[in-house]
Parts: C-alpha cells; sequence; structure tokens
C-alpha cells in the first residue's frame, strides 16, 4: 500500500469520526469561540503580530506590526496594507463572487504574505481537536490549520455577516478565524 492511499485512508477515517461526533443529537459542536492572552504584555516583552506582505512585481516587502502604533509610520503601513489587498471575494457554490453589500474586505492569498501568528503555539488547535473529537480521537489523527488567505476588514465601511464558508477542497471541514484589535489590547479573539 502506498503511503498517499494510507493517508487518505487516515484522513476518511478522521472525517469519519468528526462527522459521527456532529451527528449525535445534543452533542455538535458548530463553532467554539474564545480569547487568547497575549504571553507577557509587560513593556519590555511585549511581542506584536507580525504581517509581511508583497506589495508588487518588482518585489517590495512591506510590514505591519499589530497593535498598530500612534506613530505615523504605523499608520501608513496599516494603510498601506488597505490599498494593497484585493478585494475579498466569497465562494457561492464553485462559483467566486464580489458583494460588497454582503461582505466589504480587501484579501491577500497564502503566496503574498506571512505572519507570526501562529495557531499551534496558542492552543487554539488542541481545543479544536478536543472539542471535535470528543473523546473518540485516536492516536496520530488530529485537525491541520492551513493558511490560505489573509482577509483584511477595517470600519467604517468594512462589513461582515455571519455565513457559513463554502469549502476550499473534499478535506476542509471548517474555517478558522482569527480576529485582532487594530489598537493595543491584551487578546486576540
Amino acid at each position: 500500500m502506498s503511503s498517499s492511499d494510507k493517508n487518505d485512508r487516515i484522513v476518511e477515517s478522521l472525517l469519519d469520526d468528526v462527522c459521527t461526533t456532529l451527528s449525535r443529537p445534543g452533542l455538535a459542536v458548530f463553532a467554539i469561540g474564545g480569547d487568547v492572552q497575549k504571553p507577557d504584555a509587560s513593556p519590555e516583552t511585549t511581542s506584536s503580530l507580525t504581517i509581511r506582505w508583497d506589495r508588487d512585481e518588482q518585489g517590495q516587502c512591506r510590514k505591519l506590526l499589530l497593535p498598530v502604533g500612534d506613530d505615523p509610520t504605523s499608520k501608513e503601513s496599516f494603510d498601506m496594507i488597505l490599498k494593497d489587498c484585493e478585494p475579498a471575494t466569497f465562494g457561492i457554490g464553485s462559483k467566486e463572487v464580489l458583494d460588497e453589500g454582503y461582505r466589504k474586505a480587501g484579501k491577500l492569498d497564502d503566496t503574498a504574505f506571512s505572519t507570526s501568528f501562529n495557531p499551534y503555539e496558542h492552543g487554539i488547535m488542541d481545543t479544536i481537536n478536543q472539542v471535535l473529537a470528543q473523546g473518540a480521537h485516536r492516536e496520530g489523527l488530529g485537525v491541520r490549520a492551513e493558511m490560505y488567505k489573509l482577509n483584511v476588514y477595517s470600519g467604517p465601511s468594512g462589513k461582515f455577516k455571519a455565513h457559513v464558508d463554502t469549502p476550499r477542497s473534499d478535506r476542509q471541514m471548517g474555517s478558522l478565524v482569527a480576529a485582532n484589535s487594530l489598537y493595543d489590547t491584551d487578546t486576540i479573539k
């Protein structure tokens, strides 16, 4: 048996476990929410969330630190990421749709940005695995996070209506949304 066949069987088994768990009346989990406390918010150890992105075809790169500071450079970086984003579309069936009455946001595809945010380091993925598996988890199986885009919502015109994401592949079972405040707070929601 090839390793690809073995991986397919493992993924199928995990998805079956999740489907079984979610189909049990009263035990289904649709969404998980919470706050992640920043490690140590003292001035000496304040850790910012960093986003780096490609600006153009010439290879220019920009950097944004969140929360945004009061200095002009920080505000300029935030304005620049808003300008550099493409309008964010969303999936309906197999189509990508742009409807700013439903959602007004900018986006960067995964090939155009990187971030210092890691959901594994904050225990987010452990929590998701524990809640979804609810005791049915077998050794070596679990849910993994995979970055595929960055959506940027900016008020007052940024608009987001609650919805169910269209899966990007047959292996996607949900979306992890991490919201970070533009200005200084002690949590990531």
